[in-house]
């Protein structure tokens, strides 16, 4: 199998634009793919997402709600809101949903708690502790730095060095 590294792709394959640079890639059947595992693509995407500077979308919030493996209902009890709420929020597909700031902190604290700890201990850097943050304080901080009404990005961007091995291809 052959194998490359792309400068910069834009991967679709989670219902919204995610912008990966320096990405190790296969030929498959003649195509070119990115070499990433799937979990590792998703929990940092996740990751990003409960940090990002902009509100979330409608299919990123879509997205949240499949990987956390609940039903509109399920999702909508978890926020204290309708699922009527959770079905005109991924409708707005990739526009902002227009949820509440604190219902999107919420969300956003509901991710990151959900994350593994090893995630947390590779990303976190100097505020690594031995498991998930201990400060609800700090955590509540970070995920509530976010402006309501930002210009609207069109991507999430993994930077380098988010995914583990992603600069050199894998063998075989």
């Amino acid at each position: 199998m052959k194998h490359k590294i792309a400068k910069e792709l834009i991967d679709q394959s989670l219902g919204f634009p995610v912008l990966l640079k320096s990405v190790p890639m296969k030929n498959v059947r003649g195509e070119w793919l990115p070499d990433l595992p799937l979990n590792e693509f998703q929990r940092v995407v996740l990751w990003i997402l409960a940090h990002k500077a902009s509100p979330l979308t409608g299919k990123q919030v879509r997205f949240i709600r499949h990987w956390l493996e609940k039903t509109q209902k399920e999702f909508a009890a978890m926020h204290d809101v309708t699922h009527a709420a959770v079905s005109k929020w991924e409708a707005k597909k990739h526009d902002p949903t227009g949820m509440s700031k604190p219902t999107e902190i919420l969300l956003r604290l509901n991710v990151l708690t959900a994350l593994p700890r090893e995630l947390w201990q590779r990303l976190d850097g100097p505020n690594a502790v031995d498991d998930k943050p201990s400060s609800l304080k700090r955590l509540l901080d970070e995920v509530s730095q976010f402006d309501e009404k930002p210009p609207h990005e069109q991507s999430v961007t993994i930077p380098e060095g988010y995914l583990c091995d992603t600069t050199q291809p894998s063998p075989g």
